[in-house]
């Protein structure tokens, strides 16, 4: 599921609970206003442990969805920042494991590809550097070589 549908769907839970926090409080006014004055004490238990049910449980599958959200976006943080990190480091064979295809997921394929492609380099520029200096070393030893024939 992408971020941003899990975003919504928190945002819409939220809703959702507003939504039925206000309809339990429209029945309970409509309910007190249809009692005269002597009757408001009278309002049975169980009415009002069944309001505090749907109110209670509404309110913690919202908060448990909003904690499971968290706690996927600060993984999958925590993970791109590891992966920073051991690459600041040196290691440049480090690659961070993508389990999805949301946008988080996304930036760790492409922080994986980046990585790839930077040891690529990191591999070019060593073999060019062995290159010349290999090749360097053989002109000094020609001009050495020449130096002693004079």
């Amino acid at each position: 599921m992408k971020i941003r549908n899990k975003v919504l769907l928190s945002f819409s839970a939220g809703y959702l609970f507003s939504l039925v926090c206000a309809g339990v409080l429209v029945v309970v006014y409509a309910s007190m206003q249809a009692m005269d004055a002597s009757e408001v004490g009278k309002i049975p238990v169980d009415f009002i442990k069944i309001i505090l049910t749907i109110l209670g449980g509404s309110f913690l599958l919202y908060l448990l969805f909003i904690v499971f959200l968290t706690r996927f976006l600060m993984k999958s943080l925590s993970q791109l920042t590891k992966g920073a990190q051991a690459v600041e480091g040196g290691d440049y064979g480090y690659e961070i494991k993508v389990t999805g295809h949301d946008e988080i997921n996304e930036v760790a394929q492409a922080f994986n590809d980046m990585v790839k492609a930077v040891n690529k380099a990191k591999s070019d520029i060593e073999k060019k550097v062995a290159e010349q200096t290999q090749s360097l070393m053989a002109q000094d030893k020609d001009l050495n070589d020449q130096r002693l024939a004079l």
